[in-house]
C-alpha cells in the first residue's frame, strides 16, 4: 500500500466542551496533535502519500498538515458540505484518481505491524 486517506471532516461535537473550536483531529496528546501521531505511523510502515479528507476545522488542519516534516508528502482536499464517511473517501479517490489505498479516522489509532498491509 502507498497510500493513505485520513478522514478528518467530523464535526467533534461530542468534543466541543474539551476542545473548543480545536478540531478534534488536532487534540493534544502528550503535547502533540493526535493527528501527527497518525501521520507519522504512516509514514514509519511506508506510505508514501498522505491524503487528509478535511471539513470543519479545515484551515487548522492544513496549517498543521503544511507544518509537519512531511508535508510534500501529505495533501489536504477539503470536503465543500459534509459528505459522510463513504463520500469523503469516494470524493478523495475522485479528485487524485487512486484505486488502492488504505483508509483511516483521524480520532483513533490501533498500533502494530501494519508493514503487511
Amino acid at each position: 500500500m502507498e497510500k493513505c486517506i485520513i478522514l478528518a471532516g467530523g464535526l467533534g461535537t461530542r468534543m466541543q466542551s474539551v476542545l473548543g473550536s480545536r478540531p478534534k483531529a488536532l487534540a493534544l496528546v502528550g503535547g502533540k496533535p493526535f493527528l501527527g501521531y497518525i501521520i507519522d505511523a504512516m509514514f514509519e510502515i511506508g506510505i508514501e502519500q498522505v491524503i487528509v479528507s478535511t471539513g470543519t476545522g479545515s484551515s487548522d488542519i492544513e496549517k498543521y498538515c503544511s507544518s509537519h516534516k512531511m508535508n510534500p508528502k501529505i495533501r489536504c482536499l477539503k470536503e465543500e458540505e459534509p459528505l459522510g464517511t463513504g463520500g469523503a473517501i469516494k470524493y478523495v479517490l475522485s479528485c487524485t484518481g487512486i484505486d488502492e489505498c488504505l483508509v483511516l479516522n483521524s480520532d483513533s489509532m490501533v498500533t502494530g505491524d501494519m508493514s503487511t498491509m
